[in-house]
């Protein structure tokens, strides 16, 4: 029942070449070694919609910096995402434990994001929640981890929450023992979540 005027009615109103997004896998022949910048080219080159922003500069080197307490700081700018992502490691994790003490370190990874001094288990969820960001905190083998990802715009909000987690954690009685009743189950059911 739908004529080609239809058709063309409805493509003319929907389909605004300036609203539409151009997405394309593409081989990694055909990128070689220039990665995703080389790939924005090839998009940019057969898909008018997809524009090269103004102030888009093209991938940084990552730089090593070691600071006067010894922490060593890697960093790489990649300019097609306004996303911040930092990502925390030391040396740790069930290497330094023992059988007495197997466990503490999972334990007190988990409890971290369980509130600090200064903010609640709830303040810290709902605070990334509220900026579409993610923390996550564990133990591995060999080390110890915090990770924390946001948007450009609330990095310095979101680094002041990170750097509370990591200086003031609180170990609250009732917070650990919701963790441990957890990692208890997860133990026993090899169920996450």
């Amino acid at each position: 029942r739908l004529t080609s005027d239809d058709l063309k009615r409805v493509a003319k109103r929907y389909f605004v070449r300036e609203h539409l997004i151009t997405t394309a896998l593409v081989p990694a022949e055909s990128v070689g070694t220039g990665g995703l910048p080389k790939a924005a080219d090839l998009l940019r080159k057969a898909a008018p919609t997809t524009q090269a922003a103004a102030a888009t500069q093209p991938a940084s080197t990552v730089t090593r910096i070691e600071l006067p307490n010894g922490t060593i700081l890697l960093h790489k700018q990649i300019t097609t995402s306004p996303l911040v992502q930092v990502q925390t490691f030391a040396l740790g994790g069930l290497t330094v434990e023992s059988a007495a003490d197997n466990g503490i370190g999972n334990l007190a990874m988990e409890s971290l994001v369980r509130g600090t001094t200064t903010r609640s288990a709830q303040q810290i969820a709902e605070f990334f929640d509220s900026i579409g960001g993610t923390i996550d905190t564990g133990c591995g083998n060999n080390s110890w981890f915090w990770n924390m990802s946001c948007m450009k715009g609330d990095f310095a909000k979101a680094m002041d929450v990170l750097g509370d987690i990591v200086n003031h954690p609180a170990f609250s009685d009732k917070e650990v023992d919701q963790v441990k009743k957890r990692e208890m189950v997860v133990a026993a059911t090899g169920v996450t979540g």
